[in-house]
């Protein structure tokens, strides 16, 4: 966890900013590059994720469709 959101493991990273980046069409090279720290093998987690961490209100899934 970090400051309550979830946390790529091993890192400073929250779960929010990669599904952010990925939303923005970032791809996971360029998640790397930009954030060094970042394991790729994560992505598969983060995406199992990713309901959880919707359902957060510092998350603006307004734009979802949903």
């Amino acid at each position: 966890m970090l400051g309550g959101k979830l946390a790529v493991r091993g890192t400073r990273l929250s779960a929010s900013l990669i599904l952010a980046c990925l939303a923005e069409g970032m791809g996971v090279d360029e998640i790397e590059g930009t954030y060094g720290a970042f394991p790729r093998e994560a992505i598969p987690e983060i995406m199992k994720a990713a309901p959880e961490v919707m359902d957060t209100p510092d998350v603006d899934n307004s734009a979802g469709g949903n």
